[in-house]
């Protein structure tokens, strides 16, 4: 090592190599410089003392929407904000074009977007029914973007691909080497069950969920498996929320195929009952689900059948989401991004003793390897961006929206108890948090170009 390192972190339980041991950290011009016992780093411009503290890589929140021509109200620059106070390094968006502009457009507006952003960020492109298949994945490629969303619901709102577009698209993303992602729920089954119960005059909020099924998820999930293993295309299915659409990802995973499932905090710790406590501002696509299927969640992430964790952060103002007494008016979605890290930690790592390495799998390293981040990111070892989050497990806090960053004004964590919260961060050696507090500059995130998605997360 040439020259005085940047910073040591001693002492603290650091998760390397998918262990967690008693280590020092030290980090030089950005990176990840060496990993040692404790008391054997040299002296460095700024030493800052673990003891007692989980050292993991980074968070990856790779679930995140914003006001990409939408009505959402955390513009890239605020959202990405609210996740630097939560201790997430690494954001990675979905972005879509105004009607007529290229992919290439897209991507380089929103790049611009971010020029203020402060910590790191990466883009999914979304895939319509009306693009150009080829010519966006072209230049997503040729933008440092390799993952596609496509969407199997929303008919009626303009997004929703059938079978034969599906099946397309992913042959277009296999050929280019690039990875599907799909938001699985039965469009047509849910558009007949809406309008249903709205000729019936059910159209309150405990009613929703009755109108997304959980079977239609389940199928939609195995629909979308059968449709990329015949396209020869790996496939990343994003909020898994039942116990048959965990069950659907395991079995895939079990044949050997390239699939990796994602789930979101509000499935592994609310279930329908919430709908009644927080009304219209619960309305998420999929619903919150029965509390045997939150269950079953945790043991798919315990086991490895689902293998990331996203916030799927999608923030408006309580005004946008109580505008309306019909729930079918009301927009889908809710902020999450800042609390997604905290919770986790709280309910995952102690409360049901799961272990920190654990934590850093679902949220750092394995983000970081379906979306080609990694070694780059997701992981403390030498030669990796020196993005960093101790936690401290002695905080006990009570999440209140107040306290949140997000230009939306409510949580569905609202009241929750929380222990442990991430306390100090670093993105690229550059610090964010300081003992809790922001401190973090405008300009010191970066466009991260992805790589072509490597092989599905490991169990």
């Amino acid at each position: 090592m040439a020259g005085t390192p940047d910073l040591i972190i001693r002492g603290g339980m650091v998760v390397t190599g998918g262990a967690v041991v008693e280590a020092d950290v030290v980090v030089q011009d950005g990176v990840i410089a060496g990993v040692g016992r404790p008391g054997t780093a040299p002296a460095a411009r700024e030493v800052v003392d673990a003891s007692g503290k989980h050292v993991i890589p980074g968070a990856i929140d790779a679930h995140f929407h914003f006001k990409t021509f939408s009505l959402h109200d955390d513009t890239l620059e605020s959202a990405i904000r609210s996740a630097a106070h939560g201790g997430i390094t690494t954001v990675v968006g979905f972005i879509r074009g105004r009607e007529g502009m290229t992919a290439r457009q897209t991507v380089d507006h929103f790049k611009a977007e971010g020029e203020k952003a402060v910590v790191d960020f990466a883009f999914h492109l979304n895939l319509g029914p009306h693009d150009d298949f080829a010519a966006h994945i072209a230049d997503g490629l040729e933008r440092g973007i390799t993952s596609f969303k496509m969407f199997m619901a929303y008919a009626r709102r303009g997004f929703m691909l059938d079978d034969g577009l599906l099946y397309r698209a992913m042959r277009g993303v296999a050929a280019a080497g690039g990875l599907a992602m799909v938001h699985a729920e039965n469009g047509s089954i849910i558009d007949r069950l809406e309008d249903e119960f709205a000729e019936a005059g059910r159209r309150s909020p405990v009613d929703f969920s009755h109108t997304r099924p959980a079977f239609a998820e389940v199928e939609a999930i195995r629909r979308a498996i059968q449709l990329a293993e015949a396209a020869g295309c790996p496939l990343y299915v994003v909020h898994v929320s039942t116990a048959g659409g965990c069950a659907a990802v395991a079995e895939a995973r079990a044949r050997g195929l390239p699939i990796t499932g994602e789930t979101c905090p509000q499935y592994l710790t609310l279930d329908d009952g919430a709908m009644a406590r927080f009304g219209s501002l619960a309305k998420i696509a999929p619903p919150l689900r029965a509390v045997a299927d939150r269950h079953a969640l945790w043991q798919g992430l315990t086991r490895g059948d689902l293998s990331t964790v996203g916030s799927d952060h999608s923030p408006y103002r309580r005004t946008a989401k109580e505008a309306s007494a019909d729930i079918f008016e009301v927009p889908f979605g809710a902020p999450g991004t800042e609390t997604l890290l905290p919770v986790l930690y709280s309910e995952g790592v102690l409360r049901r003793g799961l272990s920190p390495a654990w934590l850093a799998r679902v949220i750092s390293e394995n983000p970081a390897r379906v979306f080609g981040l990694y070694p780059r990111k997701g992981i403390i070892a030498p030669g990796a961006d020196a993005d960093l989050v101790i936690l401290d497990p002695s905080v006990r806090w009570t999440v209140r929206a107040a306290d949140l960053h997000s230009v939306s004004d409510y949580t569905l964590f609202e009241g929750m108890a929380l222990l442990g919260r991430p306390v100090d961060s670093w993105v690229r050696g550059q610090r964010v948090l300081r003992g809790g507090e922001f401190i973090a500059e405008p300009g010191q995130g970066r466009y991260v170009a992805c790589a072509a998605p490597g092989a599905p997360a490991p169990a």
